[in-house]
């Protein structure tokens, strides 16, 4: 449960600075500009991305797209299994409250400012931590995202994808949709269905659903089929809700090998990523392409794969 904080902010000097619209967590900071002939020691400068500059018909922006992360940039703090979380932010002061939240929004969009993006990513847990309650956990996220549609508004920034974290709390130890448990697996619908708004709330391009937990440790104690079935069900409310609503952006599954649904430990860290010796019906890019082709989903989804990761592509 959150506990209310005075609205102050902690520098590195250790002085409390009241925290306002107009407070600056970046100063001395200017928006980063397009200067290809700039020195060696300039290094806050674009010396070869121009986002006006057209090429084949477009700008170089309409191309690229680029988007800040939102839990990379301000959410993680550093942790690994290792140790303690290392990065201190001067925005991050008792980080699971919700004035903390509100703080964090406020330094990421003058981050977006000053870099001249005009998207962003995140998922409705990155926003706000988890409430007690279902309720209080939508009424805290409410309350920020009151912030960032004004934040919005007043920038001109979206996000590129707003996504459902359907993996991180011990509830989806399990799965989310796949889970054994019908109470689990609707409470994922709910709060899928409130990211869902939330999403088209914010004018988000995409909505992205993560399928990290939804898996089995061994064969010999799942119902392969079923769970399938009941994860593809799930897919198809998220389509149809879509429909329903007019929502004219794209619905994005991401694939991803070796991740949460085994060795996953307290510290929120990977014993070993390496280990295949459990199942994911979201395996790589093929597996998810079959699934979703399997049960007439393919014309709803869309993947969604990070340029590089070609381990994404495995068995195509």
């Amino acid at each position: 449960m959150y506990t209310q904080h005075q609205k102050r902010q902690k520098t590195y000097g250790g002085r409390q600075t009241p925290v306002t619209d107009s407070y600056e967590f970046f100063p001395g900071v200017t928006r980063v500009e397009y200067r290809p002939g700039a020195s060696a020691e300039d290094s806050l400068c674009f010396r070869h991305y121009n986002p006006s500059e057209r090429v084949h018909g477009r700008t170089m922006e309409e191309w690229f797209r680029p988007a800040v992360s939102y839990w990379h940039a301000f959410s993680y703090q550093g942790l690994d299994r290792y140790g303690m979380p290392a990065f201190i932010r001067p925005w991050d002061e008792a980080p699971n409250s919700l004035e903390a939240c509100k703080r964090r929004v406020r330094a990421a969009f003058e981050f977006f400012s000053k870099l001249g993006v005009r998207y962003w990513t995140v998922f409705d847990r990155d926003l706000t931590p988890e409430g007690y309650t279902l309720e209080e956990s939508f009424q805290q996220l409410d309350e920020v995202i009151d912030l960032v549609q004004e934040l919005q508004q007043r920038t001109g920034i979206k996000p590129l994808w707003f996504g459902c974290n359907l993996f991180s709390h011990p509830r989806y130890a399990n799965g989310a949709a796949t889970n054994p448990d019908a109470h689990v697996a609707a409470y994922a619908a709910a709060q899928c269905k409130k990211a869902f708004d939330i999403a088209m709330k914010l004018g988000a391009e995409n909505f992205l659903l993560w399928g990290a937990r939804e898996g089995y440790h061994n064969p010999m104690v799942a119902d392969l089929p079923r769970e399938m079935r009941n994860y593809a069900k799930f897919l198809k409310i998220v389509a149809d809700y879509k429909d329903k609503h007019g929502f004219r952006g794209n619905l994005l599954i991401r694939p991803g090998p070796h991740r949460e649904s085994r060795f996953y430990n307290s510290e929120h860290r990977y014993e070993s990523e390496d280990c295949d010796t459990f199942g994911r019906y979201d395996y790589d890019a093929m597996s998810t392409l079959c699934l979703l082709k399997h049960h007439g989903l393919e014309r709803q989804f869309k993947l969604h794969v990070y340029p590089g990761r070609d381990h994404l592509f495995a068995s195509a």
